[in-house]
């Protein structure tokens, strides 16, 4: 998810009936006003979900998998 352009209506649509366990919910250039106004990774989680992505999998996305990935 950026500031500039959004692709979660393509992305949800293509993992929405894939195993989540190892996909990472990122961010990828936000504009620093985006982060003040909107918010961080709860923006991005929040969008995830606007978009059809299931509560749980947005948040184990952004907190679990990336833990068990860098360790």
């Amino acid at each position: 998810h950026r500031s500039i352009r959004s692709v979660f209506s393509v992305l949800v649509g293509l993992i929405r009936d894939i195993p989540k366990d190892y996909l990472l919910l990122v961010s990828d250039g936000i504009f620093a006003h985006d982060v003040v106004e909107k918010g961080y990774m709860d923006h991005v989680i929040s969008a995830a979900i606007g978009f059809g992505l299931d509560p749980a999998d947005a948040i184990r996305m952004s907190t679990i998998n990336p833990a068990r990935y860098f360790k």
